[in-house]
């Protein structure tokens, strides 16, 4: 090996803060007078304090606090990071950080993914978020938040009246795959529109937590609209029926669902304690009508639950919801998902995940304890998924957007104490590339620059929700050819036919020749709706999603199709899709006939 790549090493060892200040010459001093005095002393009083072992949240607040410091500019939240990180390094107690905590918690939350978060060690849990509150309950226990609504199913899910409730529990047989299961507990919305207001006491940290759990479900599933309508009294919104956001009970909590019984549907999020980002994404998923992850039928394959740690009377909440959706993979990272120790007795966990829980985003056992349950980071990509297969009825044209960790400025190199990061012996990030480029080593993610460095599979690596309609089809609703991409409006680029740049009117549109009658102008252009597809085949199985496209075999060649559903050998049913693994009733063994979106939204204005 070259001398020059000797230094390469494949685990950093752990930097050990310094603790000598200026305070150090006089102490030093002293210890050569205590030496003649009595060693035993000297030694005790001598040698340089260690910060306490770290435990799993102060590791993880450390981390927390050198992400925000990559991801702000603000100086007084870049202040709040060094002061957290600097207590958090030397073991202290963090309550008294909490305020602090919970600032560097929203900065990051809708910069990140919950994988990504997980995979560098900042995917902070609702579990973490009481223990950082430090709330604890009557019987002298660390509790959650969202456990602290007397009557409410499930910690957090409020019915609105016995009927609700019995839904809820209900034992009927599951519906038939044509049915597509519930996706959800509560009713949708009725044409995806949610109207709420915030009533006098919700915060401002409050209001903050939920704009930004808004956008990002504008983000992920922009067929859904949200509307303040503002408050006329102390228990109504100005229009109903609608969600009444408050901070004056205790706990975070919501109804499932539209009620359509109610003017007002109240969603509790206490403050401080339920005003991060995270938190308002989950109660607000509650309001949509999702239910939890964990409540699914198939649950038991991926989870176990210990029953004899569960809280007196609480058991219920562990209840398995028959109806639960399982069109998509189990999500331990789910934002709907319990954290290990809901309604524990004493601290230790109530479920723990089987091996098959992780399959979804690692295979390597080693990195399992980087996946935990209870994410209050932010919505996936199969939250996304349910919600807009939830509102599809109320809108054909509904379609989650792809969440992805690519694109330009996608990703940053992680730095290490406030600086890019160097290996021990002044090796950075360009140093590692290149020496891979050269062929003197054969991967950089294989060294200590897998963590830090973008162009080795690390990094700090940003969320982002794809404006691409994936399961768009190249022709408009009237049946005008759409033209082929890129095109521009509003400064942002659809690289496909059809898509949705600067999320203009939440919904798919294309380029079309002026002579089509559905036409209509902006930004210069001739634009019509895309015609989409469901996701699902007209069998009922679920399509596979394509980031890229995929390619199929014709006449020895390969044809590209760029869109999840496509028709490149001209089959007679028309367009069609691969499906997802497990499905029993398709047209073939992996493939089925696309079926396509009905239209129930109102004409376009412009």
């Amino acid at each position: 090996m070259p001398e020059e790549d000797r230094s390469l090493l494949r685990d950093e060892p752990a930097q050990t803060p310094s603790s000598c200040s200026c305070c150090c010459v006089l102490k030093w001093t002293l210890c050569g007078l205590l030496l003649l005095v009595g060693a035993a002393v000297a030694l005790e009083v001598c040698l340089p304090q260690k910060p306490k072992e770290l435990g799993q949240t102060n590791a993880e607040v450390d981390e927390l606090a050198q992400v925000v410091l990559q991801l702000v500019q603000d100086q007084k939240l870049k202040a709040e990071a060094r002061q957290v990180e600097g207590d958090a390094e030397w073991g202290k107690d963090l309550q008294a950080d909490a305020g602090k905590i919970m600032d560097l918690l929203r900065a990051m939350e809708g910069q990140l993914s919950p994988e990504v978060a997980a995979r560098i060690g900042v995917e902070i849990t609702s579990d973490d978020i009481a223990r950082i509150m430090g709330v604890t309950g009557t019987h002298g226990h660390q509790f959650n938040l969202e456990d602290a609504k007397k009557g409410a199913f499930q910690g957090d899910m409020v019915p609105a009246d016995s009927d609700q409730l019995k839904k809820f529990v209900d034992t009927a047989e599951a519906q038939t795959r044509k049915a597509r299961g519930s996706f959800g507990t509560g009713t949708p919305w009725t044409k995806g529109i949610v109207n709420f207001c915030f009533h006098h006491s919700a915060t401002d940290r409050v209001k903050e937590a939920v704009q930004s759990a808004i956008q990002q479900y504008k983000k992920a599933v922009p067929c859904i609209q949200w509307n303040d309508v503002g408050l006329m009294s102390d228990e109504e919104c100005q229009e109903s029926p609608a969600v009444l956001i408050t901070s004056s009970e205790k706990g975070c909590w919501s109804y499932v669902g539209m009620l359509k019984n109610r003017k007002s549907q109240q969603l509790n999020l206490q403050s401080p304690g339920c005003d991060s980002v995270g938190t308002a994404i989950h109660e607000m998923g509650h309001a949509l009508g999702m239910s939890h992850e964990q409540a699914r039928p198939d649950r038991d394959e991926y989870v176990e639950i210990h029953a004899s740690r569960i809280r007196e009377g609480k058991k219920h909440n562990f209840d398995i919801n028959p109806r639960g959706d399982t069109e998509r993979p189990y999500d331990l990272l789910s934002i709907m998902h319990y954290d290990a120790d809901s309604f524990s007795t004493d601290g230790k966990p109530t479920i723990t995940a089987k091996d098959k829980a992780y399959e979804l985003y690692t295979d390597n056992a080693s990195l399992y304890h980087l996946y935990k349950m209870g994410n209050r980071v932010g919505l996936t990509q199969l939250d996304a998924d349910q919600v807009a297969d939830l509102y599809r009825a109320e809108n054909g044209l509904c379609l989650s957007h792809l969440l992805g960790e690519y694109g330009e400025h996608s990703c940053i190199d992680l730095q290490k104490g406030g600086a890019p990061w160097k290996d021990k012996y002044n090796r950075n990030c360009d140093d590692y590339v290149r020496m891979q480029e050269k062929g003197r080593i054969k991967s950089c993610a294989e060294w200590a620059s897998k963590k830090y460095c973008c162009d080795c599979n690390g990094g700090l690596r940003l969320q982002t929700w794809a404006v691409e309609c994936d399961l768009c089809r190249p022709v408009s609703l009237g049946g005008c050819d759409c033209k082929e991409g890129p095109w521009t409006l509003f400064g942002e680029k659809s690289s496909t036919a059809c898509g949705n740049p600067g999320y203009v009117n939440h919904f798919p549109m294309c380029v079309v020749d002026e002579s089509c009658k559905d036409k209509f102008s902006l930004g210069g252009l001739h634009l019509a709706r895309c015609a989409t597809y469901t996701s699902f085949t007209t069998k009922g199985c679920r399509c596979k999603r394509h980031r890229n496209g995929w390619t199929f075999k014709r006449d020895g060649k390969e044809v590209r199709v760029p869109n999840t559903c496509g028709n490149p050998n001209e089959h007679a049913h028309g367009p069609w899709c691969y499906v997802e693994e497990n499905e029993q009733e398709c047209q073939g063994d992996t493939w089925g006939t696309c079926e396509e979106s009905e239209v129930h939204s109102a004409p376009i204005e412009v």
